[in-house]
């Protein structure tokens, strides 16, 4: 079995760091960790059978502070981040057009493009969708009233998707069309939709 050393693991690790910040003249990062410039240009200029003796040294050669609140906050980023790449996918596949997705979340026509051929999606149709019947867009506006309840808008389009089985590009034209008779209009400052009914 491997036998892990910390305390060389994390000397070896400061020392690759401390030559590459030297020999890219990052001096600023260099005094961050308390490093002069002259030891730095000591350390970059060592042989590599004197780098590997000065990190197996007894004892670490340095410390460094975690900042955990940072850590979590990037890790939720992240987590985000999946998340809403899968949504977006979801929304991709249920017939959301290029126009749609860059309202709500800025998506540009490459990104778009390069989503629909990941998912194996023909090339999106050109022009208008049609309109909405009556009898859909009755459909439409009671599922939509009926998940207002969800504040997130993305997740509100896949729910009256997938319960009215209408492609998401017809449902967004209908949604997004002033209409005083629906009572739905689109707060573009906030590129989301507002039912007044709500």
């Amino acid at each position: 079995m491997e036998v892990f050393n910390f305390d060389c693991e994390f000397s070896a690790f400061l020392i690759r760091s401390i030559t590459k910040l030297f020999n890219h003249r990052k001096y600023d990062e260099l005094a961050e960790l308390g490093v002069n410039i002259e030891t730095a240009k000591k350390i970059s200029n060592l042989p590599l059978s004197d780098a590997e003796k000065l990190s197996f040294s007894r004892g670490r050669i340095g410390k460094v502070l975690v900042l955990d609140d940072i850590i979590q906050l990037k890790l939720r980023h992240i987590q985000h981040e999946a998340s809403r790449d899968k949504l977006y996918d979801k929304l991709i596949q249920m017939g959301a057009s290029h126009a749609m997705m860059h309202e709500l979340s800025g998506m540009d026509a490459t990104e778009f493009r390069e989503r629909r051929n990941h998912l194996g999606l023909p090339k999106a149709s050109a022009g208008r969708p049609s309109a909405l019947t009556d009898n859909e867009s009755t459909q439409v506006l009671n599922t939509w009233q009926r998940f207002k309840g969800e504040e997130d808008d993305l997740v509100r389009l896949v729910y009256v998707g997938c319960e009215t089985n209408i492609p998401l590009s017809r449902i967004w034209q209908f949604l997004k069309t002033p209409d005083d008779a629906n009572g739905i209009e689109l707060n573009n400052k906030k590129l989301r939709l507002v039912s007044n009914a709500s």
